[in-house]
């Protein structure tokens, strides 16, 4: 794994967003967070200040969809896991519950931005 050089700026942003996922809130190091294009740089937004921390799970989940697809995905992934708890007998794992609770805040949150015309209340350059 490549570790993230020291960087004042980008720790300080860490910081501010409360060094945790923008999406899921989970906590997470430093050297592991990613930075996720608010709006797609995949699809032409690469202007400064689109940018959140976002857990690697997260920003892998949202690629460059929109947050409504974004949405629609974690939902579906709950769906998924539901399933298979209730194929076990309405036996959850440890790991199902942990990620039920991350899908469901992501989309708690992912809600707050589509309310709020997909604008997030803090983002970085």
């Amino acid at each position: 794994m490549i570790k993230r050089s020291p960087n004042n700026t980008l720790e300080e942003q860490y910081t501010q967003q409360g060094e945790c996922c923008y999406f899921c809130k989970t906590k997470v190091p430093f050297d592991m967070i990613t930075r996720d294009h608010i709006k797609p740089a995949s699809k032409g937004n690469v202007f400064i200040n689109n940018k959140i921390y976002a857990c690697r799970h997260c920003n892998n989940i949202k690629g460059n969809r929109t947050f409504q697809e974004f949405k629609n995905l974690l939902l579906k992934r709950c769906c998924y896991i539901l399933k298979q708890v209730v194929s076990q007998g309405w036996k959850i794992s440890e790991l199902q519950l942990t990620m039920i609770r991350q899908y469901c805040q992501a989309i708690k949150t992912v809600d707050k931005i589509i309310e709020n015309n997909n604008k997030t209340d803090i983002y970085f350059t």
